[in-house]
């Protein structure tokens, strides 16, 4: 048995009530929260109607549902009523028969609707039945000389407290029905239908004032009912149409008001502490209207000045209006000011190391209307970060300049990627950051050579970068006048470029934008990526995809789009098609396309069983007198598979080797301008000795030389400092050696270099593979017979492989 409820308990659900009537209008996003923390699977536009053994069993569930039926029968009451007072008095008549079976006819049908999910239909219906029977009974017995259009209000009452109740219930839930449509289309639909008379006109305009609802509302109605009778009332009805249609879908009813609030809040900040600004934030109109979503004056000042003083509750209020407001817009814009505000206060690298800590909150992707911009000065920011971190001054020196890179490179770019007001301040801060960044790299370099440490410009490893690597690419100039020769002929043939690994072959490639015409585009294409395709499909798309980058970087042309789907089907014929269309897009312009690394080709062709890359190659540099070609890699022509011959066959050969002894003095003594002299003389002439100028190993023994002065505090190189260096070398340098010995050279030279190593006398069956080193520059002839061209190699192959098999000593250098 139930016990009775008492007042607080009554005053409780009455209050519950309430708040789901304002969270219905004001709040629907916290609605939405809240019938979600009933069950998952329940959502507010869904409706409360629905009922399964799962949510019945919930308690909050049928204490909700119930609310929701109880806020629906009150309203529509209302609303009920309402309607026949505005018939009474529009009328101008008492409250008679037909207001009270219009009255009647809807309270059975909301009753109808009602009982549909609860337990007492079985009861419910018949009683329903009994009433209606009983009320048409008393009006005959009462002989009502209207009883016809009594009996049509009653059933047009019932069926439209039915439809209405039960539309609205499944497209948008009873609650946002009734609030939205029920309310104002009801209101609406009175008026409209008693200003153009009763019947079937009635119907049609409680119908039409439905579709607008609430939107619409009382002031439209009155405008139709009042002024439809004459011309002008006519034109008066249309105005104000438009103007309460307007007002109600933008909820100008209730932005107004909120601006004037939000004008008092901010009067109030320009009176108040600093200090006590971020009181304000819980009183801002979002927090109690969730649904207003046009911009309120003066909200982006109130949060931004509040952030000033406690960045947490500014950030809490910008999570909130993300979240549970239609205020995405004016989110957008606090997060830009209060981000430009940070950047713009840094005044030294600590400042600007901390950016990121203090704008970690920022979302990903950030707004579009800063592009790329913020991202990259939170990246500017770790830079300079880690370069306070380096080991030394000049290391923090030289990582300063990464970030200065990009920030002037940014500089360059921002006009093009924001609005102009966004790309004026913009530029100031990275201005700014600039200086502070010069500043500190000039700083550190003084504190550098104070302390005796020499900048540390050489790269062992990787190939050089135009952009990166600047002025520290030397020589080459054969490779250069073979190209040029190449892009001026009227009729380029094929070049073929090979040369052991780490000579430079890609980092000269690298530099051709630098070293030829603007007229020719070089295409630099690394086949080790393209070969890990699987399909012809997938080859053709990488090629494609490569040569659109390589494009744009290396002259800022954009090439037409591809139509991947017809390369999907026939990818080398579509291939062709759209190097034509390339070719008709930039007239006078020819592309030279550099295949990197271009035996990868061979693995392809091997694991697909098809030639089709080479042959769509070899069509290429027939047939498209626009297009060069040029293959690098580390294999001659006579070292590759049969089969290439014939793509080859009017190749020009040009080998790369190593440095000339000039352009490999000029590396040692000055990789960059600027550079301090730290060699002597002795040292420089055996550096090349050691590495006879194989660029790879000059840089490697620089930059480990320049790494021991540098834990010793010294500025000068001595022949001792060399030797000390040299086990670093042979190790740090094991990965080229090792590939040198295993992937380089095949076993009988192998077993020729050991035998060299040995003493061992060499045959007349011998000779064919000494011709080969020799071609491969592996070897060179001395008075006493062959010796390493490369003393560094020499010594790998020694300790690596000749003493541990003890059958020897090791040879002088």
């Amino acid at each position: 048995m139930t016990a009775p409820l008492d007042a607080q308990q009554i005053r409780l659900y009455v209050i519950e009530c309430l708040h789901l009537l304002y969270w219905t209008f004001f709040k629907p996003l916290t609605f939405e929260r809240w019938t979600r923390e009933i069950h998952p699977q329940l959502h507010p536009y869904r409706g409360f109607a629905g009922s399964s053994r799962e949510l019945d069993a919930l308690p909050r569930w049928r204490r909700a549902r119930r609310q929701v039926y109880l806020l629906n029968a009150v309203l529509s009451m209302v609303v009920a009523v309402f309607f026949v007072l505005l018939y009474v008095v529009h009328l101008r008549v008492r409250f008679g028969v037909r207001a009270s079976a219009f009255l009647f006819g809807w309270g059975l049908g909301f009753l109808a609707l009602a009982v549909r999910d609860l337990h007492y239909r079985k009861y419910a219906y018949p009683a329903m039945l009994v009433l209606v029977v009983l009320y048409l009974v008393t009006l005959y017995i009462l002989s009502f000389p209207y009883l016809l259009h009594v009996v049509f209000m009653l059933v047009f009452g019932l069926i439209l407290g039915l439809v209405l109740g039960l539309v609205f219930s499944l497209v948008g839930g009873l609650v946002f029905g009734l609030v939205f449509g029920l309310l104002g289309g009801l209101v609406l639909g009175l008026i409209l239908g008693l200003g153009v008379g009763l019947g079937g006109v009635l119907v049609f305009g409680l119908i039409f004032g439905l579709v607008f609802g609430l939107g619409v509302g009382l002031v439209f109605g009155l405008g139709v009912g009042l002024g439809v009778a004459s011309l002008g009332g006519g034109v008066i009805a249309g105005l104000i149409t438009g103007a309460v249609w307007t007002m109600s879908v933008l909820r100008l009813w209730f932005w107004l008001p909120e601006c004037l609030w939000m004008m008092l809040l901010w009067l109030r900040s320009l009176a108040m502490p600093r200090e006590l600004l971020p009181h304000l934030l819980p009183w801002v109109p979002p927090y109690f209207d969730e649904a207003t979503f046009l911009p309120l004056p003066w909200l982006e000042h109130i949060v931004v000045a509040a952030y000033r003083e406690t960045p947490a509750a500014a950030l809490q209020t910008v999570e909130d209006l993300t979240t549970s407001t239609r205020q995405q817009r004016a989110v957008r814009k606090i997060i830009i000011r209060i981000a430009m505000e940070v950047l713009q206060h840094c005044q030294t690298t600590s400042d600007i190391a901390v950016v990121e800590d203090q704008l970690a909150w920022l979302p990903s992707p950030p707004p579009v209307q800063v592009g790329q911009f913020l991202p990259q000065m939170l990246d500017i920011s770790q830079d300079v970060r880690a370069a306070r971190e380096a080991s030394s001054f000049y290391r923090q020196a030289q990582l300063m300049q990464k970030p200065l890179n990009v920030l002037r490179n940014t500089t360059r770019k921002l006009p093009f990627t924001l609005h102009l007001d966004d790309a004026a301040t913009s530029n100031h801060i990275m201005q700014r950051w600039m200086t502070i960044l010069e500043a500190a790299q000039n700083e550190l370099n003084e504190r550098a050579t104070r302390q005796n440490e020499v900048p540390q410009e050489y790269i062992a490893g990787p190939a050089l970068e135009p952009e990166s690597a600047d002025y520290r690419f030397k020589g080459r100039q054969d490779l250069f006048r073979e190209v040029e020769t190449l892009v001026l002929s009227a009729q380029p043939t094929i070049l073929h470029l090979y040369g052991g690994r780490r000579t430079g072959k890609t980092s000269a490639l690298r530099y051709l934008p630098r070293r030829i015409g603007a007229d020719v585009i070089p295409l630099v294409i690394d086949l080790q990526g393209v070969a890990t395709a699987t399909t012809m499909a997938g080859f053709a798309k990488e090629l494609a995809r490569q040569m659109v980058e390589e494009a744009r970087r290396s002259r800022n042309v954009r090439l037409p789009d591809l139509d991947n789907a017809a390369l999907q089907n026939d990818p080398f014929p579509e291939l062709l098609r759209w190097m034509e269309c390339i070719e008709q897009q930039y007239l006078g312009k020819r592309w030279l396309l550099c295949l990197d690394e271009f035996e990868r080709l061979s693995t392809f062709v091997e694991e697909t069983g098809s030639h089709a890359p080479l042959n769509f190659l070899r069509y290429v540099t027939q047939h498209r007198r626009q297009w060069i070609t040029l293959f690098s890699g580390s294999h001659g022509i006579d070292e590759l598979a049969s089969y290439w011959s014939d793509y080859l066959i009017n190749a020009q050969s040009l080998r790369i080797s190593y440095l000339a002894e000039a352009d490999a003095r000029e590396l040692i003594v000055c990789p960059v301008q600027g550079f301090p002299h730290v060699y002597d003389a002795n040292t420089i002439e055996e550096i090349l000795r050691l590495t006879r100028c194989q660029p790879y190993l000059v840089q490697l023994v620089c930059y480990l030389l320049v790494e021991h002065l540098n834990r010793e505090h010294r500025m000068r190189t001595t022949e001792r400092d060399l030797a000390v260096v040299i086990p670093a070398v042979l190790e740090r340098g094991r990965a080229y050696f090792r590939e040198f010995w295993g992937k380089m050279l095949c076993e009988d030279e192998r077993e020729l270099l050991l035998s060299l190593l040995r003493g061992d006398t060499l045959g007349e069956q011998e000779l064919a593979v000494v011709q080969k080193l020799l071609r491969k520059g592996v070897i060179e002839r001395k008075e006493h017979g062959y010796d390493f061209q490369v003393p560094l190699m020499r010594t790998f192959v020694e300790e690596s492989f000749v003493k541990q098999q003890g059958n020897m000593s090791r040879p002088a250098m």
